[in-house]
């Protein structure tokens, strides 16, 4: 009996070592002798639930360690019952509160439904992509170089680093050259000095974005497209809300959340 037990505990042992090892990735030279030896391991996208292991390892040891300790007392269902407390005790959270969600989007993403097809990016870029994600069934998921996922390929950390210096002429140039027709500019995501920076720097580059509409904390902007001038009539023109630079900003800033 002790051996069949020493057995599992050597067992478990090793499956808590291995898991730890592969979790680590590219830290060792095991997982890359891995990726180039078995064709299982090139298929794997997060490394790091290979933790998950040595978590399950470990209650085969608190079983363990339980069963050792009632060993040692004459009253295993007074010790059993203590333990069993403590755990519910220690694992709870209160308060627990709970609170209706609304779906109430910004307008932003009900004129975007509406609005004439293309792509869109959102700005800040990068920083809370999962809420543009969710917010993206109230303008039936239009196409937007914006989104989160366990694998980032290459191509998405570029227009990190090329949309972190908009409106600068590079940046220009990738939304033209990926066909972007809407950027969104969330003006409460921005900290005041950069988000004047960004104004100023649209300011120079008028005939790249035109201003199309101005929601008070989102403004939306057309990129033209490259040596094309803009087609639009003077009566839509006319139409269009002038984006401020100062005045009423000031009180947008209540909102932060982050820099770009």
């Amino acid at each position: 009996k002790k051996n069949g037990r020493r057995a599992i505990g050597v067992c478990y042992a090793a499956i808590f070592l291995t898991g730890i090892i592969l979790s680590l990735g590219p830290a060792t030279p095991v997982h890359p002798f891995l990726y180039e030896h078995v064709v299982f391991f090139r298929g794997l996208r997060a490394l790091t639930r290979f933790s998950l292991l040595p978590l399950l390892s470990l209650s085969v040891f608190s079983a363990y360690g339980l069963a050792w300790l009632l060993e040692g007392f004459g009253r295993r269902k007074t010790v059993f019952g203590a333990i069993l407390v403590f755990f519910v005790v220690e694992s709870t959270a209160l308060p627990y509160r709970l609170e209706p969600h609304r779906d109430a989007p910004p307008e932003v993403y009900r004129w975007l439904r509406d609005a004439e097809p293309g792509p869109i990016v959102e700005l800040p870029f990068k920083v809370v992509d999962t809420r543009y994600m969710f917010w993206a069934r109230h303008h039936n998921f239009r196409p937007m170089l914006n989104g989160d996922s366990g694998f980032i390929p290459m191509s998405h950390q570029w227009l990190k680093v090329a949309l972190g210096r908009f409106p600068s002429p590079d940046a220009i140039a990738a939304l033209r050259h990926l066909d972007v027709r809407y950027v969104v500019l969330h003006l409460g995501a921005f900290r005041k000095p950069a988000l004047l920076r960004l104004l100023s720097g649209i300011e120079t580059q008028r005939e790249a974005l035109l201003p199309v509409r101005d929601f008070g904390t989102d403004i939306v902007f057309e990129v033209v497209p490259n040596a094309t001038r803009s087609k639009l009539s003077a009566e839509a023109a006319a139409a269009l809300v002038s984006v401020p630079v100062s005045g009423s900003i000031a009180a947008l800033f209540d909102r932060v959340t982050a820099e770009p």
